[in-house]
């Protein structure tokens, strides 16, 4: 028993009041990450709040027998289905990665920018291509709110990306841009 128990049982102190709601803490999400201020005014570390895959649940019943008309509608969804994969396929057959860049960031103040260039792999036929994706992967110690990428230029060997902090503190970390296209 505490100190404090035992002082309020032995002489009976009446029960504290409840207080005033107090300020929702300052955070940061990134993705399922979580991230607290501290009363020091730096941020804590971000913990993944995503958890385990559940247990796979139990069968459901039998349903009712089909009829033709279920298995005509069956066999007009597979068609569908088949030939929009064969487009997706077409469509990933003529998209590939054709870069990467690594990406350090020391001290980038709230609302700061860093330019960064990815240089392609091969030059592409000309500068007419479309930016399928610009993922950014392995966010390593980066303590923040926000990132916001934007296309800055883009040539026939590469295109350069404007690199923002739209957090709520500085943005320290690397990463990496994997860039897709099609072209």
């Amino acid at each position: 028993m505490t100190p404090q128990i035992k002082a309020a049982i032995e002489n009976e102190l009446p029960a504290p009041q409840k207080g005033d709601k107090g300020d929702i803490p300052a955070h940061a999400w990134a993705g399922t990450n979580l991230a607290f201020e501290c009363t020091d005014g730096t941020m804590g570390e971000f913990v993944d709040l995503k958890g385990a895959k559940g247990d796979k649940g139990a069968k459901g019943d039998k349903g009712d027998a089909g009829t033709n008309a279920d298995e005509t509608r069956t066999a007009t969804l597979e068609s569908k289905t088949s030939t929009l994969e064969s487009k997706v396929a077409a469509i990933e057959a003529r998209t590939a990665t054709v870069g990467t860049a690594q990406v350090s960031l020391t001290a980038l103040a709230v609302g700061g920018t860093k330019d960064v260039a990815v240089n392609f792999l091969k030059l592409m036929p000309s500068a007419n291509y479309s930016l399928t994706d610009a993922l950014l992967t392995n966010l390593s110690g980066v303590t923040i709110g926000g990132i916001q990428v934007t296309v800055k230029t883009k040539t026939a060997a590469g295109v350069t990306f404007t690199v923002k902090n739209t957090g709520i503190a500085a943005l320290t970390g690397t990463f990496i841009i994997q860039v897709s296209a099609q072209g």
